[in-house]
């Protein structure tokens, strides 16, 4: 009985696998087509408008001429494009980095001073000014356009595309004061900045960047339990989720940090340290964790895959 029992727990786990497979299959078929439907949708809006935004850059762009150049670091997340963005920013003594959250100019900011190199923060929120300091963390929207740098990073500019914010990095990428200005990005974005960069006739140099370490996908079914690993990083798209698995995870005995957009800097900041440190076990997170914040862990699960 206990043989049948077992084979029979093992059909039923393998047919659960399948029919997971088969609707994971379907979800990318449907993600395929709505993303080909999206892209043509881009295409006839660019060839539509291509003309009209060129006769705009040779207006105001392509006048305010510009002898800075330009090295784009391109590649996938755990890279080491920022790093040697940022690298690069303490060997000539001076400079700025742009980022898209306060939570990331808050983490250069404190890096660069816990290594000795004083540096400001500015973000709409906070202005924190260390004396005598050769270096400015700062928000994209906070970037001082009248001062004359040395070197900028400017962190995360795939934002370039976003309705929103797109105008920021666009603006800080062809209007900012510096002798190197040193753009992040990943490969989606490249053609567009790179183009961008030729149209205003701006000198740039491409660096791309391979994985450090590569991901291993799951081929299993997973699901909360209580021996689950600890050092996870869990991600839903909506805070409400966040503290719903938070609770989940904690009724199973986890300690749990919290990742989402509405957190003060200063309280995100705590909840990544106590995860690291292992005073916490796991951290639930909205996507707001992919804005380049550094969380090194062992695992990752989507609790969701679609954010909308």
């Amino acid at each position: 009985a206990a043989q049948e029992l077992k084979v029979k727990n093992k059909i039923i786990k393998t047919k659960r696998d399948a029919e997971e497979k088969t609707k994971s299959e379907k979800r990318e078929i449907e993600r395929k087509e709505k993303l080909a439907i999206e892209n043509a949708k881009r295409k006839e809006i660019l060839d539509e408008f291509t003309p009209l935004f060129k006769e705009m850059l040779s207006k105001t762009w392509s006048s305010n001429i510009s002898e800075a150049k330009y090295f784009l670091h391109v590649g996938k997340t755990n890279s080491g494009k920022t790093y040697n963005a940022v690298k690069r920013l303490k060997e000539v003594g001076s400079g700025a980095y742009f980022a898209p959250l306060r939570l990331l100019a808050w983490e250069v900011y404190d890096k660069l001073n816990s290594e000795g190199y004083r540096c400001n923060l500015i973000t709409g929120e906070e202005q924190i000014e260390s004396k005598n300091a050769q270096y400015t963390s700062s928000t994209i929207e906070m970037a001082n356009f009248s001062k004359e740098h040395e070197v900028v990073v400017i962190d995360e500019a795939f934002m370039i595309g976003d309705n929103d914010r797109g105008k920021s990095w666009l603006n800080a990428i062809l209007n900012i004061k510096s002798k190197e200005i040193h753009i992040i990005t990943n490969e989606e974005a490249l053609s567009v900045i790179s183009k961008l960069l030729s149209e205003t006739n701006r000198e740039f140099e491409v660096k791309k960047y391979e994985m450090l370490q590569k991901f291993k996908f799951s081929e299993t079914h997973f699901s909360f339990n209580e021996t689950m690993p600890k050092k996870g990083i869990f991600i839903t798209f909506s805070r409400i989720n966040v503290l719903i698995n938070k609770m989940k995870l904690e009724n199973l005995g986890y300690k749990v940090s919290v990742l989402y957009g509405n957190l003060p800097p200063e309280v995100k900041k705590k909840q990544i340290e106590d995860f690291i440190s292992g005073e916490t076990d796991m951290l639930v997170s909205t996507d707001v964790i992919g804005m380049g914040i550094n969380v090194p862990c062992d695992y990752i699960v989507f609790i969701e895959i679609e954010k909308y």
